[in-house]
């Protein structure tokens, strides 16, 4: 049976939010997509089944390198220029980072390094008080 066009569409909407966001619920994917609920469930659901897929492949591939990039920039200017940085920037860069390593390094993620289901990660998020400027 050959897949509709929007589904396919739909799909790759889907991924591209998980992608992006791989921590946001079924209702966040929902609302960003623009798609129902029930839509973005079904294809979630085949989500480790189209993992070989060259796009997703692809997709992730570019991310990884943008990510070791701008980790290396980030680094840089952490180490040589923090005055330069505000402390929103630096309470950003700590919450992404440990959120990447929560994912890689806790047991958020099974073997195939999948999100566990049900997901419940909890992230400690310091705010500028925690922060000498």
């Amino acid at each position: 049976m050959k897949t509709r066009n929007d589904a396919m569409k739909n799909k790759a909407k889907i991924v591209k939010e998980v992608l992006k966001n791989p921590l946001a619920s079924q209702r966040d994917i929902a609302a960003a997509t623009g798609l129902w609920k029930s839509t973005v469930q079904e294809h979630i659901k085949e989500l480790p089944k189209s993992v070989k897929d060259g796009r997703i492949e692809w997709i992730c591939d570019t991310d990884m390198e943008n990510v070791v990039l701008w980790q290396n920039i980030l680094q840089k200017r952490l180490q040589e220029e923090p005055d330069k940085l505000k402390t929103v920037e630096i309470v950003a860069i700590i919450a992404e980072w440990t959120k990447r390593y929560t994912i890689f390094r806790w047991e958020a993620t099974d073997e195939q390094w999948w999100l566990k289901d049900p997901i419940s990660v909890n992230i400690i998020v310091w705010t500028d008080q925690h922060i000498d400027s």
